[in-house]
């Protein structure tokens, strides 16, 4: 049968659609579509069969992020590894969406900053953060400096040996410096008392200062002086007292008076005085004979010299003593010098023309040149012949000058003491002690008890001799010189007049014409400084029987430095005939201090029921030895007839010499 060309037919190929008769011919136009979609086939098409889907290895997307490497297999793709989410951030979640893939979520994880001095590390936004708390590199050893190194941690530095490594402390006295490092290792420190044994410091301990030692008060009591120092009391920080030198006195002088004490140049310390005991007793028509000893350290060995043994009120300087013969009332005044060699005395010294009378005092400066300006005092002369307007001699002052150029004297030249520079009017006044504070310029001091000076009234003051050799004045001639009291009209005597008509000014000494101290009866002491004499009234006794008042007389004064020294009588309060020894120390900074006074009762006090024998006892000197430093005191005590020392009933006197050591 005939078709039409366009009808629908089969070309017997299962590769080809829509087949169509086309010229008598069947012809598939179309090639058949075998593509299934799945990628794990690779699709074709046999004629026969038609399509064909075979099963192939090729890589596919399973349609997942989380895996990689998808192949296919049997028809299906297949899913491989799970990708690498790993971030290498601790301070990260890690994780995988199938559909975004990789997540990394921040977290707060427990983390390291990489820096090994911090603690504590946690996770924030991501990033490591640095903890709050730092490394603890304490060892709890003292004597390593520790510290942290951000890449090697803790190190630990071993200190210096010596460096502290703890506090020093105090228990009670016991200081306990503070521990020090030694190898490493804290070491603790020796302790130590802050006792320093020394009875006169007042001793404390600070944890931080340590120990220390404050010097008591001069004067403060104490008790560990040796047992011959009776009062001990501070000096400074030795314990002392007043001991007397029992090693000094003869015992054959049992009415001795020592009246002076002084350093030779040979360094025997030497004290002078008189003895009731040679020529049958004292007193007025008995025989007070001169006595010249050694004191202590003397090498020369001194005792009483019988040879010249008619020295009463004496003073040395370095080879010369003073005083006068006064056996049988003879009142003729004596010098005598010290053979250094054979160690005795003899008479020597000046000629002196113009002295009638026993010398009391005497002091020496040397001038540029080497010579030795001597002057010499003692009571006054009296009138004789009606005085220079009846062809006789004034009354006048007991004093003379005379020089010593080291091999001879020149004679002597006799001063007058004058109350007026433009009278030059003659002052007959008694001389108690000289001072040399150069060798033209001598501090004199006097007293008189003349109807023409004072009225008849005890008058007392300073007279200061400046050297001048005036040859005439108030109508005496041949005079060495001119010494003007302290009340003249001379602008050039500066001094300030020290008058009062109730007492006498005894002792007057210095080391300077700038620095003085003067005394005297009824508690006079007064101290010239700065230009100015000024009254001193000393408090607070130490063992003394009363304040200081008009019951103590100064006999002597004595300057080293700025350390003063006064000596005398104190008359016990309350009786009439008691008297006993005193010594107080006093410190000159911008004015005078004075400490407390010792008043040696027990041992030296004389009381009687008999009118004037309190007088017997006395410390007529006071002298500092330069060398020892040691005060030496001489004067008088009271003694039965024996010579025994005794606190009631005393009838004679006996030598003493006293000392403060204060070394």
């Amino acid at each position: 049968m005939n078709v039409p060309n366009t009808s629908v037919c089969s070309d017997g190929n299962a590769c080809t659609t829509n087949d169509i008769c086309t010229g008598s011919v069947c012809t598939g136009p179309n090639a058949v579509t075998c593509n299934d979609n799945n990628p794990c086939t690779t699709d074709s098409c046999d004629p026969a069969l038609g399509c064909v889907f075979a099963d192939n290895a090729l890589a596919c997307d399973d349609g997942s992020a989380c895996t990689t490497g998808d192949s296919c297999v049997s028809g299906k793709c297949v899913g491989g590894a799970a990708p690498n989410c790993n971030d290498a951030n601790v301070c990260t979640n890690d994780s995988c969406d199938p559909a975004a893939g990789c997540q990394h979520a921040p977290n707060a994880a427990l983390c390291d900053d990489g820096n090994a001095c911090t603690t504590g590390d946690v996770c924030a936004n991501s990033l490591c953060q640095a903890g709050t708390g730092a490394l603890n590199c304490n060892d709890n050893n003292a004597c390593t400096a520790d510290s942290c190194d951000a890449s090697a941690g803790c190190q630990h530095t071993t200190a210096a040996d010596g460096t502290v490594c703890g506090a020093s402390s105090c228990a009670t006295l016991i200081f306990t410096p503070a521990a020090t490092c030694v190898a490493g290792t804290c070491t603790a420190g020796t302790s130590k008392s802050c006792d320093d044994g020394i009875a006169c410091t007042a001793d404390s301990c600070d944890a931080t200062a340590g120990c220390s030692s404050a010097i008591k008060p001069w004067g403060t009591t104490c008790a560990t002086a040796s047992a011959a120092q009776k009062y001990p009391f501070c000096a400074g920080t030795l314990c002392t007292g007043v001991e007397e030198d029992a090693g000094a006195l003869n015992a054959n002088m049992t009415t001795g008076i020592l009246t002076s004490v002084d350093r030779y140049p040979n360094l025997s310390i030497n004290t002078s005085g008189y003895d009731q005991g040679f020529g049958g007793g004292g007193g007025g028509g008995g025989q007070s004979a001169g006595l010249l000893r050694t004191v202590v350290e003397s090498p020369l060995g001194l005792s009483a010299n019988s040879a010249q043994n008619n020295t009463e009120y004496t003073d040395m300087r370095r080879r010369l003593t003073v005083g006068g013969n006064i056996i049988g009332g003879d009142t003729t005044p004596s010098t005598l010098v010290l053979n250094t060699a054979a160690g005795t005395w003899a008479a020597g010294g000046p000629t002196l023309i113009g002295l009638s009378r026993a010398l009391r005092a005497v002091d020496m400066a040397t001038d540029a040149t080497g010579n030795e300006i001597y002057l010499f005092g003692g009571n006054a002369s009296a009138a004789t012949g009606g005085g220079p307007g009846g062809g006789g001699t004034p009354a006048m002052a007991q004093l003379e000058t005379a020089t010593f150029n080291g091999a001879t004297w020149t004679a002597g030249k006799p001063l007058l003491i004058s109350n007026s520079t433009t009278a030059c009017a003659n002052a007959a006044l008694s001389v108690t002690d000289i001072y040399a504070a150069a060798s033209n310029l001598f501090y004199i001091t006097a007293y008189s008890q003349a109807a023409a000076v004072g009225g008849g009234q005890n008058v007392t003051g300073v007279a200061v001799w400046n050297g001048n050799a005036t040859a005439a004045c108030g109508g005496i001639t041949n005079l060495g010189g001119v010494a003007y009291t302290a009340t003249s009209a001379d602008p050039a005597a500066f001094q300030t007049a020290i008058n009062a008509p109730t007492f006498i000014l005894r002792a007057i000494h210095g080391t300077s014409a700038s620095h003085m101290l003067a005394g005297g009866d009824s508690g006079t002491l007064t101290a010239f400084d700065n230009g100015v004499w000024t009254a001193q009234a000393p408090t607070a006794p130490l063992s003394a029987p009363s304040a200081w008042g008009t019951n103590y007389a100064v006999r002597s004064v004595y300057l080293a430095g700025s350390d003063g020294w006064v000596a005398g009588t104190v008359d016990i309060p309350g009786t009439t005939t008691c008297r006993s020894m005193f010594v107080m120390h006093g410190t000159f900074g911008t004015s005078w201090t004075w400490d407390k006074i010792v008043a040696t009762t027990a041992d030296v006090t004389t009381c009687s029921n008999t009118a004037g024998t309190r007088a017997r006892t006395a410390l007529n000197k006071v002298w500092v030895d330069s060398v020892t430093g040691s005060v030496y005191l001489v004067g008088s005590t009271g003694t039965d007839n024996n010579g025994n020392l005794l606190s009631t009933g005393a009838t004679q006197t006996r030598e003493a010499v006293l000392r403060v050591k204060m070394k």
